[in-house]
């Protein structure tokens, strides 16, 4: 469910969560409850990063530093898609509070595992452009595809204006 949310996030819709008693559905809690209780479960709606905060942390014993360590790089890749500095920043403060650790210290693993994640993609790009040797021994880079694709498309934008109309 929540990759499904994160795609309705990503495409700029403000994302919250109600939470239901178990076993209720919205249609089960306004026949037991009624529509004014369910108005205010609509109020009471957690953004979605609280609600990852809450869900990620399940199952998890938060007096434990292998626990704590175990949760924080669980939900890392969460905060680093946080595009809004203040934010994340305000998400980080109530993860060290929440925790009971610095916020220097949270801020370090988050970057170490942002770190960890570039430096994945920068053995990629190192990839790239390959070179190989022809019959005369002559060197000479291939391009992948993709990277092709957009070196093509970026030159018809420039070149053509019917295209980059288009686009």
């Amino acid at each position: 469910s929540i990759r499904g949310m994160d795609i309705l996030n990503d495409i700029g819709l403000i994302v919250k969560v109600i939470m239901f008693p178990e076993g209720l559905d919205p249609d089960d809690y306004i026949r037991q409850k009624g529509r004014e209780e369910f108005h205010n479960k609509i109020n009471e709606a957690l953004p979605l990063m609280d609600y990852k905060l809450m869900t990620l942390k399940e199952g998890y014993d938060m007096s434990s530093p292998l626990d704590k360590r175990a949760y924080i790089s669980k939900i890392a890749p969460h905060l680093l898609k946080i595009k809004s500095f203040v934010e994340r920043d305000a998400y980080i403060r109530k993860i060290s509070e929440t925790l009971g650790i610095r916020e220097e210290a949270l801020r370090i693993d988050i970057n170490r595992y942002s770190k960890k994640n570039q430096y994945g993609n920068t053995i990629e790009h190192k990839k790239v452009l390959k070179t190989h040797n022809n019959k005369n021994n002559a060197k000479f880079k291939i391009m992948p595809a993709h990277i092709k694709a957009e070196w093509d498309l970026i030159n018809l934008l420039i070149n053509e204006d019917q295209v980059y109309e288009l686009i």
